[in-house]
């Protein structure tokens, strides 16, 4: 029951992280797009980017890797707060303040690998594209 109710925490929570705003609002398309500086109902009537390609596989790696991350995160803090909360209800029993001892420190590992990962692939991802358009500028 208690998996339950997490899953649909975080469902609720990507949701909220996934749809900010209010849709209805005008917006100023960003530079870049086919109605760059004009006030649009959307984000979606910007229209297609001119610079296709690389860079939009790029954004879109960079967004899923995001969200992935962020989960990760959420979920590791969540871990740490079950953790604290048990060791504080234990009661000096043994048995679970060693449980809750680790769930903390799983708690902490998680989070420390989530934030590591997403350097990484951001790291590695943003070098390899950029060795990507540096060989194509020098072809033209």
């Amino acid at each position: 029951m208690k998996l339950k109710g997490v899953l649909v925490a975080v469902v609720a929570l990507l949701g909220v992280c996934m749809f900010p705003g209010d849709a209805s609002a005008e917006v100023l398309c960003p530079t870049g797009t086919v109605n760059a500086d004009k006030k649009v109902g959307s984000y979606a009537e910007c229209n297609i980017p001119k610079d296709e390609g690389k860079r939009d596989l790029l954004g879109t790696v960079n967004t899923i890797i995001s969200v992935i991350a962020g989960v990760l995160g959420v979920v590791a803090v969540v871990m740490v707060v079950i953790g604290g909360i048990t060791y504080a209800t234990s009661a000096g029993d043994a048995t679970k303040v060693k449980k809750a001892t680790n769930t903390i420190i799983y708690g902490f590992i998680g989070l420390f690998v989530a934030i590591l990962s997403y350097s990484i692939v951001n790291f590695v991802l943003g070098n390899v594209f950029k060795d990507a358009e540096a060989s194509e500028t020098e072809d033209e």
